[in-house]
Formats: C-alpha cells, structure tokens, sequence
C-alpha cells in the first residue's frame, strides 16, 4: 500500500479482514490519501485544517497523534495504527483504555 504511495489513515480491527485464502485484506479507503507525495500533500492538509478547524481523521482510539493534533503526517500514521492494533491482539485491551473517557482523551 505504501510503496503504491496511498495512506490509509482509519486502520482499526473493522477494517482488516481475513481472506477465505488467510491473506489480510484492508477495506474502507474513504480516509485514505492516494498518490501522496509527502512535501506537497503535507502543506494541502495543514492548508485545509487551517481553514476547516481541527478535524480528527479516523477513529480516535487508533489515531496517531499526528492526526488528532492537526500536524502534518505521512505514512507512519499507518504503522501507529497498527501497533495500536497488536497491542490489543495481544493484551485484550486497547493501549489507551480507561473507566473515565475524559482521561483517555
């Protein structure tokens, strides 16, 4: 996906699925950014956050802190995500899990 230059950005456990074959498949690419070229895509996000106000891509739990801030970000958003996912694959629980929602946030 990456060496195809397209950033997911909204990996979370719903959108990695198993193939009948047992390969992952990603789905839900609605987020996702194609044809990045870091520098230039870059500027356009912050351009449009500026504009828009901040705006959370994604689902919060698996977001890399890049994204809910309003920075610039690349592809290491993805792999954020991803180990916010094993994380939970191995443990059970979301790395950032608590009773309050206001003091995981």
């Amino acid at each position: 996906m990456h060496s195809n230059k397209i950033i997911h950005r909204d990996l979370k456990p719903e959108n990695v699925l198993i193939g009948a074959d047992g390969r992952i498949k990603l789905t839900d690419f609605g987020l996702s950014l194609e044809n990045f070229d870091t520098h230039e895509e870059e500027k356009k996000e912050e351009t449009e956050i500026k504009k828009k106000g901040k705006k959370i891509i994604g689902t919060p739990d698996y977001t890399a802190p890049e994204i809910i801030k309003g920075e610039a970000h690349s592809y290491e958003v993805d792999f954020f995500s991803l180990g916010v996912i094993m994380y939970e694959c191995f443990t059970g629980v979301p790395p950032f899990n608590d009773e309050s929602r206001e003091l995981v946030h």
